[in-house]
């Protein structure tokens, strides 16, 4: 249904499902957060693309292709068109894979690219620096352990030290190379590298078998650097610490040879118990400024009517 997803009646939410997240059409916004909410703090949990749909896509946010499943009519291929490692026909290596969906020729072009992993914006490599690989995005994780590869792009929709987070939209397919904006037919050139002791880069097979490998799953952020933004560590209350301060509370105090042999700290002497006042009820005010006793007395009764009786009659 609304945006080709599935339409969920199910316990009467009547959500869309959106993959990562699920749509709630009466109010027009997303019921749970991001699930990499804590990878852009300075964003809203709930928002999508950056809070500009129009320009910024968002694929299930846990995904190994760079690519979308559908793009208009057509459908992702399943495999690339050229595999990672020696092609004969070219006589040369090939570092990465060649993806693009079922429409053949340039009707792949324009489609969007998204970021595999989350990290930042190593480079971008212009048109004008006449390379085969064309415009060219290169993404590299938070650790530097590893970068991926985006080639061949017809725009680029990221700048150069932007953080990126996965599923992210990156740029558009295109056929750029050699100076030219189809200088090859369009697809993606999609390729791995992993750091090597020295610091140099070696390409690795992205593929795994039957789809391409899931770069994110390499990322193992630390748990106190995920939130130094507002020092989670002391946000969170510390029990052991106050379990302790009481328990060394309650022991007794140390003599003075005790405490001037090195023992513990001089105890403090406690406090008097204060005995509270008694509560008095204070009266209730009139609305022209008098007051009410609280007990009043109670009025008297009025003193009987005397009875008189009737006069006699003469003429019955």
């Amino acid at each position: 249904m609304f945006g080709g997803n599935e339409y969920d009646e199910s316990l009467g939410i009547d959500s869309y499902d959106f993959g990562s997240r699920n749509y709630d059409p009466a109010l027009g916004r997303w019921f749970n957060i991001d699930p990499f909410a804590e990878l852009m703090r300075n964003q809203s949990p709930y928002n999508f693309g950056f809070n500009n749909p129009i320009y910024f896509s968002d694929y299930a946010g846990t995904i190994p292709w760079p690519l979308p499943e559908f793009w208009k009519i057509w459908s992702r291929k399943s495999t690339p068109d050229e595999y990672f490692g020696y092609i004969k026909r070219r006589k040369r290596n090939h570092n990465g894979l060649d993806l693009n969906y079922s429409g053949g020729g340039n009707t792949d072009y324009g489609a969007p690219v998204v970021a595999t992993h989350s990290g930042k914006v190593a480079r971008i490599i212009p048109l004008s620096a006449n390379d085969g690989g064309g415009r060219v995005i290169v993404i590299e994780s938070p650790d530097g352990s590893f970068q991926t590869k985006y080639m061949h792009l017809s725009s680029v929709a990221v700048t150069a030290g932007q953080e990126i987070s996965e599923g992210q939209t990156i740029g558009l397919m295109g056929g750029s190379a050699f100076g030219k904006e189809k200088g090859r037919t369009a697809h993606l050139h999609y390729e791995i590298h992993r750091r090597n002791s020295n610091g140099s880069y070696s390409a690795v097979n992205p593929w795994n078998g039957s789809q391409p490998v899931d770069p994110q799953s390499w990322i193992k952020p630390d748990p106190i650097d995920f939130y130094n933004e507002f020092d989670f560590q002391m946000a969170l209350f510390d029990y052991e610490n106050e379990e302790a301060r009481i328990k060394e509370a309650s022991q007794p105090a140390q003599s003075e040879s005790e405490s001037s042999s090195g023992g513990s700290r001089t105890p403090v002497t406690p406090l008097p118990s204060i005995t509270p006042a008694p509560i008095v009820p204070i009266p209730t005010p009139l609305p022209s400024g008098g007051t009410i006793n609280p007990t009043p007395s109670p009025t008297p009764a009025p003193a009987p009517l005397p009875i008189i009786p009737p006069k006699p009659c003469i003429d019955c």
